[in-house]
Formats: C-alpha cells, structure tokens, sequence
C-alpha cells in the first residue's frame, strides 16, 4: 500500500477544498460574462425555464476548461497566502521542507487536472457546444412574446408596425391604433387606423387575431411609377374587422446535425484529419491559380519537363519584343489593342479577386480548425502555468482570503486574456502562424512562473515592498541619519550660553531667509548651471557648532533638544557633480540627467521639513538658554 506524508494529505485537504470554491465562483463569473453577450437575444421572448436551465447547463459545461485555470491561479494563491500569513509554511521551512517540496503533491495534482481537461475538451467539450449553439440558434430564430408597448412602434411582427397609444390595463382593450402593413411590398403598403383593438393568440400559438372596431384602411391600388402624379387607392371605413397576421410563437428546436462540420463539433482526430486535409486543398488551389496565371494569361503551354531552357516556346516568349510589333500598327489598331487589353487585364482582375476571396475563405476556415486543436492544449497547459505563478507569489506576498488573492489573480488573469486575444486575432487573421498566437500567451508567462517559483524557494524579497522602499531611499539618498547624543558623566566646563544664544538666533534668521530664497525651485537648466545652489555647507556646520557647545551641558532637556536636530546632506539639493563640462554633458544628455534632477526636487521638499525643525528647535533652546544667561 502506497504511503502518503502527512504533509501531502495536509496540502491536497487545504487547496482541493478552495479550488472548488473558486471554481464554482469562476464558472460563474464566466457565465454571466458569456451570457451578457446573447441576453438580447432571449430577453422577451417568453422562454420556458426548462428551455433556460438547459442553456445554462450546456454553457456552464463548455466554460469548464476556461474556469479551471483561473481557479487553479485564485487556489493557489490563497493556499499558499494562508500558510504563510499563520507562519505554517514558516514552520515548514524551519523544519528542513523546501517549498518545492511542499508544492510537489500540488503539482502532481495540476498534472491531473491538464490531462484530464484535455480528455474533457476532446470527448465531452464538443458534444455539448453542438447542443449549445443549436439550441442557441433556436432561440434567436424564435419570435419574441407579443408585448405591444405603448406610445411607440412595434416591429417584431414581420412586415408589419403597430402603433398603440393607449391600454386600458383591466380589459387589455387597445386604443387609437395604427398599422403600416408591408406584407405585399412598399408601393403597396396598406394603413389601417382603429379607434379601439382586441388581440389574441390562436392555440397553436401560429396566427394573431386582431378585432379592430370603428376605423378606416387606405391601400394603394397598383404599383407606383417614377413621375406620377394621381396614384389610385381604396379606402374602407369599417364598423368591425378582423385581420388574422402569421406570427408563430412556438419554440422550434433546430436539428444538431447542422453543426457536425463544424469546427466545435469536432475531436482532436477530426480536427487533424480536417486540417491535413484542407491543407492540401488550400495548396493545390494555390498552385493551381499560380499555373493559370502563368501560362493561361500568357498564352503558353505548360512544358513537359522542368527545364525552361529547352522549351521552345518559351524561348521565343522571352525573346519577343511587343513594343516594336505595336509601334507598326494604325493609331485606330491601337487605341483597339489597348481597349482589349484593359478589358482583358479588368476580367482577369476580377476572376482572380474571386478567387483569392474563396482561397481566403478556405484559409480563414482551415485555421479556425487549426486554432481549436491547439487551444484543447494550451488551455490545459495554462493550468500548469498559473500554478507555478500563483503558488510562489501566495508565498512571497503571505496574504490569505479573499484580498489580496483576488486582485492578484484578476490582474495576472487580466494580462493573460488580453495576450490570448492578441494571440487568437493575430492567427486567426493569418498575421502569425497558427500555433505562435494561440501559444503566445504560455510562452510570455511560462518565464514568469518559473522566475517565481526559484525566488519564493530561495526566500527572495522580489515582491516585498519594504525592500523596495529601501532601494528607492538608496537610490534618491532619501533615508534618514538619526543623530545620537547623549550626556556627559563628567563636564569640565559648562556651554557658553550666551555665544550659543547669538548662534541659534543667527541660524534662525539663516534658515528663514533661505527658505524665502528657495520656495522656487530651480529649472533643469538651472539645476545643471549651478543658479539654485543653496548654501547648505554653512548652515551644516554652523548647526555642528552650536551641538558641539551643547553638549557639555548637564541639562536633560537640553540634550533632548539637541538629540532632535536634523542631519542635514549639503549636497541634496545642489549639482552633484562639480565639473561644469560634465555638468553640461549631463545636462544634454537627458536619459542621465533627470534621475539626478529628480531626487533634488525630492530632497528639496525634505529640506524644508529639516529647515522647520531647526527653527522650532532653536526657538525653543533659546528659551532655554536665556535662563541661563539672566541666572
């Protein structure tokens, strides 16, 4: 009896059970995505609900393929965003388990899933899209229930446009109707006006009666002609009048076999057998209309061997010289020769355009059936690829439920859709080859998936957003200094308060006019010629200065106050670069020179927050300090 590790029976219970969750929620946000497409189509129309519940089952098992994996990716996700948000896949890692290892029972499982989704595409898939689109079919053939409105035409009854103003909702008595009726052509369309209707459906549900009391009718009597001017007409005034109008209401359920040739209809075997065979078909048309062209058009009979040099008459074909045997006719003989010509080069044009319309039309169809037959793999294979993207990234992001997991998925769904309609369109149009669009989408994710699965196994921080905050600090320079001062055990002596009274005041008014100088930042240009230099450099070590008295003193609070001063960098916001012939390079060469331009903006704004702290600061030591001085 074959073993199976407690770990594996842990990962199949927990993921088994959220991919039929999210399946069941894929399936049927693919539906109503399907369905909104021929909503139009069966709204109105009187349908029973068992003609609707067996629409539904058919679409909802030919959407099967499609919603399996985008819910592999969703399970995964949220499988693997749960072990790691309560620390399992921690624990796991911490106790010697790699995380391919922990995914291999997962893996196995996904292989099952791929076969058995193509085995499912080739056996059961075409049978019940043959059901669906015949019944599909049926219904837009079917006519949509009598529901005449009111205050406007109704044009669902063949030939015919019904104008009804008003309804007495009690008796169904219709009032001050109209009827255009075109059933014997437009020049002779007849006008029925009726003070008041009654309408019904026969019980075959084949004809509508419609009683019409107090009215007239106005009918053109023969056909009109261009420039008549008295037409003959009839009209009737009426005090009842019944009309009888075909108008079938029933549900015709169409035959499937209409659909047999079809390319839905067909297994992996047909498929090929009709692309081999349309291949062929395709070919020899093409080369059939390449030989006409040749030698029909030109007057030449094919040669019997391969070797054109040892036709003769294609030998005096490339030596004939038509210009000099045109050049000795009449004027009239030519303007003849070239009128036949156009003629002939005109029919010729034709011919071959309808012929390249029904050799597209072959080709168009032979590479519907190519498509199909490499969708019924590249749909299996995407459930392969979603797992090996959805596992590690539900690793490496370590969030669970229904959040995270969800816009991650939608997004990679998102680009993955818009790739396999890139693909589809372009074979489908014959742009690319068949099997380079509808595989285009795996080719372009597979890399992604393998590139996840080596980084969340080698704990990479690829995708935590710490560390690339910390890269973006490094790049920019824009991570903080904390500056670190504490007391003094022994002080020989005490700070000079009254030089760093004058100090802080001093510095005070520095920072304050600098800011006023540099509300505006500079331009690029300005930036690269040095024109918004700020004088960083003095106030940097004129602040120095002041800490370096200050920390000779045995008052706390004054220790405290200093410990909040800024580090100032005296080279944020000015050229980083003190060549001005390279200044100038970097400033034309823009691909270099903006990052550079860029952080200074950045730093310039953290300056001002620096500048405001030194100020608040200063106010407040200089309150200190003066009761220091008046003691």
């Amino acid at each position: 009896m074959i073993q199976i590790k407690r770990l594996y029976t842990y990962m199949l219970q927990k993921f088994i059970l959220l991919l039929v969750m999210t399946f069941v929620i894929c399936l049927f946000i693919l539906l109503m995505q399907f369905l909104w497409k021929y909503v139009d189509e069966m709204v109105g129309k009187g349908l029973d609900i068992s003609v609707l519940g067996e629409f539904f089952v058919y679409a909802s098992i030919s959407l099967m393929p499609q919603a399996i994996p985008l819910a592999i990716l969703l399970a995964s996700l949220m499988t693997f965003g749960n072990l790691g948000e309560q620390l399992e896949l921690l624990a796991v890692k911490a106790a010697g388990v790699s995380l391919l290892h922990v995914m291999r029972p997962l893996l196995v499982f996904i292989l099952f899933i791929s076969l058995s989704s193509i085995i499912f595409q080739n056996y059961i898939t075409p049978k019940v899209q043959v059901k669906m689109y015949s019944l599909l079919l049926s219904i837009k053939q079917k006519s949509p229930e009598l529901q005449i409105p009111v205050g406007s035409f109704y044009k669902q009854i063949a030939y015919r446009s019904i104008l009804v103003r008003d309804k007495d909702p009690k008796t169904g008595l219709l009032k001050d109707i109209m009827i255009y009726d075109f059933s014997k052509g437009t020049d002779k369309a007849s006008i029925i006006l009726a003070d008041s209707a009654r309408l019904k459906i026969t019980d075959d549900k084949l004809f509508i009666v419609l009683n019409l009391f107090n009215g007239e009718q106005f009918e053109n009597l023969e056909k009109q002609t261009m420039g008549a001017k008295n037409i003959p007409y009839r009209r009737e005034s009426f005090l009842s009048k019944t009309i009888m109008i075909e108008f079938n209401s029933n549900f015709e359920r169409m035959d499937d076999g209409f659909l047999q040739n079809e390319y839905v209809a067909k297994n992996l075997k047909q498929l090929q057998h009709t692309v081999d065979s349309m291949t062929v078909e395709v070919d020899s048309m093409k080369k059939y209309d390449a030989l006409q062209l040749l030698y029909t058009e030109n007057r030449i009979t094919p040669p019997k061997d391969n070797e054109w040099t040892t036709d003769t008459k294609r030998l005096l074909y490339d030596s004939y010289n038509p210009d000099s045997v045109y050049q000795r006719l009449s004027q009239n003989d030519q303007v003849n020769l070239l009128e036949r010509a156009l003629s002939r080069m005109k029919g010729t044009k034709a011919e071959y355009s309808m012929r390249m319309d029904n050799m597209e039309s072959e080709a168009r169809i032979l590479r519907r059936h190519n498509i199909e037959w490499h969708k019924k793999f590249s749909l299996s294979f995407s459930c392969i690829i979603f797992f090996l993207i959805g596992a590690p990234l539900g690793a490496i992001i370590r969030k669970g439920g229904l959040g995270m997991p969800v816009v991650a998925s939608v997004l990679l769904f998102i680009i993955y859709y818009i790739m396999d309609n890139i693909g589809y369109k372009m074979g489908k149009n014959g742009v690319w080859e068949v099997w380079q669009g509808t595989w285009l989408s795996a080719a372009l994710l597979t890399p992604l998936g393998f590139f996840l699965t080596y980084k969340a196994n080698r704990d990479s921080a690829v995708l935590n957003a710490d560390a690339y905050v910390i890269l973006y600090k490094r790049i920019f320079s824009i991570h903080e200094k904390v500056r670190t001062i504490s007391r003094k055990e022994i002080s020989l002596k005490d700070p000079d308060y009254p030089m760093v009274h004058n100090e802080l005041s001093t510095l005070t008014k520095e920072c304050i006019r600098i800011m006023d100088n540099t509300k505006k930042a500079p331009g690029y240009v300005a930036f690269w010629t040095n024109k918004g230099y700020v004088p960083l450099k003095e106030i940097s070590d004129r602040l120095e200065l002041i800490i370096d008295n200050l920390r000779d003193t045995q008052d706390n609070l004054i220790i405290h106050k200093i410990g909040d001063y800024p580090i100032l960098s005296p080279e944020a916001c000015n050229t980083p670069i003190a060549n001005q012939g390279i200044c100038f390079l970097c400033m034309l060469l823009f691909p270099i020179g903006i990052p550079f331009y860029t952080r200074s903006i950045l730093k310039r704004g953290k300056l001002f927050q620096q500048l405001n702290t030194i100020i608040r600061i200063n106010r407040e030591l200089n309150e200190i300090t003066l009761k220091y001085i008046n003691r």
